[in-house]
């Protein structure tokens, strides 16, 4: 199943610093949210269409325990969004709204790394910037993951609104001491969120919960399926993120050798060559069921992109494992990891 959540007022999603009262006045914001927020609102939702069965919640017979997030999409009212791939710079020297893709070049013993097995780097030409909160267009991300090295992106319309408040106290409900406080809330304009699922049965339209305050955001089925973005590479080929993935290693899947930077499995064997990432994200959430707060995990974030060279194996293969697929290796049912193949 295909939603599309359109909020209906400004939103609020709170990074995981923290929050206490007395200590803290500033409530960070961040956009956009992390998939088990999404996913948080999704069961939810079906609960609150089906409070006969509350009880089982995070029980062994919940009925949201088959829930999987496929896809999250940003949208505005022309086209859908893709984070920019960090391996994509701006010119200093350019107005347009134009990326250029990085060139990979062998190392050659330009420098020392306390990685020495990764033989290439990424070499940009001219005075060029990585700038945040990038989107590409489904047309460009397409040119994009097709090899082409200049690509046009796109800003989202979203405007920060602060807002002002002050607890009230639970037993006499006037305003608690030491109890002012600011929060980053977000107003979104043409922009909606666009998420796939299996898994979970709710009603083809309605209202749902989302974020902080509970704001409320009305969604619909859409019909149509989402692109896959076929894809033909070759020996050389990237990974690129679009959602945060959380790795047990930090920033490196475990599945690759930190020793000599490679995979094998029966059908595939492959040689890690270069990796952007950008600085981590911390995720953490609270759970309802125990009453406190969830482990904090550090997360590479979305547009991060590995570089690699299939040693062995079929591209088929690659595409099964990596294209539209979930690769985090914690929270992965809850739409963390996703990924797409490109070409270099």
């Amino acid at each position: 199943m295909i939603i599309e959540i359109t909020p209906l007022d400004t939103l609020f999603f709170r990074n995981s610093k923290t929050f206490f009262k007395g200590e803290d006045t500033w409530g960070e914001g961040i956009f956009p949210p992390y998939p088990s927020v999404i996913y948080g609102a999704l069961r939810t939702l079906y609960f609150a269409n089906n409070m006969d069965t509350f009880e089982y919640a995070n029980k062994e017979d919940d009925p949201t325990k088959n829930l999987k997030i496929t896809n999250i999409i940003l949208k505005n009212k022309h086209y859908l969004l893709f984070p920019m791939p960090l391996d994509c710079v701006v010119s200093k020297d350019s107005n347009d709204k134009k990326a250029i893709v990085l060139d990979l070049q062998d190392v050659n013993n330009m420098f020392f790394s306390n990685y020495p097995n990764l033989s290439k780097i990424l070499v940009a030409k001219g005075k060029v910037e990585n700038k945040k909160n990038l989107y590409l267009s489904d047309e460009y991300f397409k040119d994009y993951i097709n090899g082409k090295k200049e690509i046009y992106y796109s800003e989202l319309g979203i405007m920060d609104e602060p807002k002002i408040g002050i607890a009230r106290s639970k037993e006499t409900h006037v305003s608690a001491e030491s109890a002012l406080y600011r929060i980053d809330m977000k107003r979104l304009n043409d922009v909606s969120i666009v998420v796939e699922f299996e898994g979970l049965s709710i009603p083809k339209k309605g209202l749902l919960k989302l974020g902080g305050e509970s704001k409320a955001a009305e969604y619909k089925v859409v019909e149509n399926n989402l692109e896959r973005f076929d894809v033909k590479i070759d020996r050389f080929f990237k990974v690129v993120l679009t959602t945060p993935a959380i790795f047990k290693k930090g920033w490196i899947p475990s599945f690759i050798s930190e020793e000599n930077f490679e995979y094998k499995s029966e059908n595939i064997h492959l040689k890690l060559l270069a990796a952007v990432v950008g600085r981590p994200l911390i995720v953490g959430g609270f759970d309802m069921k125990k009453r406190r707060a969830k482990p904090l995990y550090k997360a590479v974030p979305a547009g991060s992109v590995y570089y690699f060279e299939l040693l062995k194996g079929d591209v088929k293969d690659l595409i099964r494992k990596f294209h539209k697929k979930a690769i985090s290796e914690i929270y992965q049912k809850q739409g963390f990891g996703i990924s797409y193949l490109a070409k270099i």
